[in-house]
């Protein structure tokens, strides 16, 4: 007969994990239905997460028979495989080579992210430690942590590019991130009003979570090189997704120093991404391959020689006629 049990926990997860330990020898969790959820709001949660979640419990279904093989000869071929080889005379030899090719796709971008070096950090300015707000923004990002259901909470500071840089670590920090950094964006873009409110020497202030800004960097920088070769090789621009300002000034300041590409933002916030295209060719102007004849006043021609001079010489244009 089957049986229900509801659970409170700081997620699903955990609670499928604590009703799993709630089940006899013979059953299995039949149905999940979560009853209740945090309430959304700014930074995706307010208060403490708790999950109700209901399971019912029943009798373990009967396990499908295995199906037989009635050809121990032939080789399988998954499902993966299937959709990654439409012809019909797919072959082991074709399988070892897709995998070579998929291979040294892995290792050449492994290879271009390891080559990109850290950013060393440096110890805190005297500015920042003896700002009027230096505990006031650690009380704050403290205080939205817990909020969060963050424990074991560990704020490290330092500065990096100029930059005074506060990292949060503990158990469940992901919830400090948000999908894509947007929870880090906001509670970064709060701190830095905190921070300079009232203030005409402003400082940049970077709010990060066990190193994810420095590994965006990263991949970031990788990207912008992969998509930079591609707008060279198609002679096309290429559009990226779109990012928040700092991810598109990352991108923007990897690929200044090329002269052989050009980089511009485009759109409006929150769709607003970078675009590279290859960098146009000057065109030569008629104007720039024009020299100035010099006349030497002091020999004495005569008026038949002047005239011939005069017949046989082209006069070059000082602007063209789209100028004037």
């Amino acid at each position: 007969m089957n049986r229900t049990i509801e659970i409170t926990a700081k997620s699903e997860e955990e609670a499928k994990q604590i009703a799993q330990g709630e089940l006899n020898e013979n059953e299995a969790i039949l149905e999940t239905e979560v009853l209740s959820a945090p309430a959304k709001g700014i930074f995706g949660f307010v208060g403490k997460q708790e999950f109700k979640v209901k399971f019912t419990l029943g009798e373990k279904p009967a396990e499908p028979a295995p199906a037989t093989n009635t050809d121990s000869g032939k080789e399988e071929i998954s499902e993966e495989q299937t959709n990654n080889d439409d012809s019909e005379d797919y072959t082991p030899e074709r399988k070892r080579r897709g995998s070579e090719r998929s291979s040294r796709d892995r290792h050449q971008r492994r290879r271009i992210e390891e080559d990109i070096p850290e950013r060393p950090k440096e110890p805190v300015s005297e500015e920042v430690l003896n700002h009027p707000s230096y505990q006031v923004i650690f009380d704050f990002i403290r205080e939205i942590a817990d909020n969060l259901g963050i424990e074991n909470l560990e704020l490290e500071d330092y500065q990096r590019d100029g930059a005074w840089v506060i990292e949060a670590s503990g158990d469940n920090v992901s919830q400090i991130i948000g999908k894509r950094g947007k929870n880090l964006d906001a509670i970064q873009y709060l701190m830095n009003i905190v921070l300079n409110r009232g203030n005409e020497d402003r400082i940049k202030l970077v709010i990060d979570a066990q190193g994810y800004r420095e590994k965006r960097y990263r991949n970031l920088i990788s990207l912008a090189n992969r998509m930079c070769r591609k707008a060279i090789s198609n002679r096309r621009k290429v559009e990226l997704e779109p990012m928040s300002t700092l991810d598109r000034r990352t991108v923007h300041m990897a690929l200044k120093d090329r002269d052989d590409i050009e980089t511009f933002s485009k759109g409006s916030e929150p769709m607003r991404r970078v675009v590279i295209t290859p960098a146009k060719k000057r065109k030569t102007d008629i104007n720039d391959r024009w020299q100035p004849v010099t006349v030497d006043h002091n020999e004495e021609d005569t008026n038949e020689e002047a005239e011939d001079r005069s017949e046989s010489s082209t006069a070059v244009p000082m602007f063209m006629e789209e100028d004037v």
